[in-house]
């Protein structure tokens, strides 16, 4: 199963431009909601493929011993397909412009000898290739929604009304779930500030809330996983940074402290 998802990741930009040219194709034809929804339901199937393809590649790539490139998140500067929720199709779109596929990255020759024989250490070469697989979705997802014609979009945009109670689900209301999240540190440092203003408190962790990330002086999060989209991007960032579930609400508005993953409130306030 590890050869043939390897294996699989090269074949995924070939994947990805057929299903750019099937969109533009669509929009041509002045495609309707049922023929996008058609297409985008195909194109999801695809999605998760890739998505686990990555996810068994990770998962035996037996750490990061061989390097840890930049990933897509090394350069943010025009990026109007990422946002928050930016994997809902109907999340509201900056204006239309023009977002061509970007390459799947460069590898140097001893990289892709270690990938074709499995060799461990390859664990930074597949996080740039999730996270250039996410950036090349979100620029079709941005393309999909700009198709979709604004006749149809209150039918095919509108929230499903049947509302999951899966425990730990984050979805449509963007409510958090019943579960609880193990605490860890994402990037060392020590920043002092307000909670909730210069040290951002999320309820989960968004790769689409990245320029509120650069902003802030820390971002500490009640809810995410160690390899994470959101905790990728933090590190790039060289953001101090945690995953703290048990945080007081409470200190929000007050200054804190963060040192290296763990949080306090300053002493002296009431």
């Amino acid at each position: 199963m590890q050869r043939i998802a390897r294996g699989h990741l090269l074949t995924l930009e070939k994947q990805l431009h057929r299903f750019d040219r099937e969109l533009h194709a669509l929009t041509a034809q002045g495609a309707d909601g049922q023929q996008l929804a058609d297409w985008f339901t195909r194109f999801y199937v695809f999605v998760v493929q890739g998505n686990l393809c990555i996810a068994t590649s990770l998962a035996g790539s037996g750490g990061d011993l061989l390097g840890r490139p930049p990933t897509a998140y090394d350069d943010l500067e025009h990026c109007p397909h990422r946002l928050p929720w930016e994997t809902d199709p109907a999340t509201p779109r900056p204006a239309q412009t023009d977002l061509p596929l970007q390459a799947f990255p460069t590898w140097p020759g001893i990289i892709r000898v270690a990938h074709r024989a499995g060799l461990p250490g390859m664990r930074g070469y597949y996080l740039q290739v999730r996270e250039w697989y996410r950036d090349n979705l979100m620029r079709l997802f941005f393309r999909l929604h700009h198709a979709m014609p604004s006749a149809d979009r209150a039918h095919w945009f509108a929230p499903h009304p049947d509302i999951r109670s899966r425990a730990g689900s984050f979805w449509q209301d963007r409510r958090e779930g019943t579960e609880q999240a193990t605490g860890f540190m994402i990037y060392p440092g020590q920043v002092q500030g307000i909670l909730g203003d210069d040290i951002l408190l999320e309820d989960t962790l968004d790769p689409g809330r990245h320029a509120h990330y650069q902003n802030a002086r820390a971002v500490i999060a009640r809810m995410g996983g160690r390899l994470s989209h959101g905790s990728t991007l933090l590190r790039e960032l060289r953001k101090p940074s945690a995953v703290l579930p048990q945080v007081d609400l409470a200190w929000v508005g007050r200054e804190v402290l963060y040192v290296d993953g763990e949080l306090r409130l300053v002493e002296g306030q009431a």
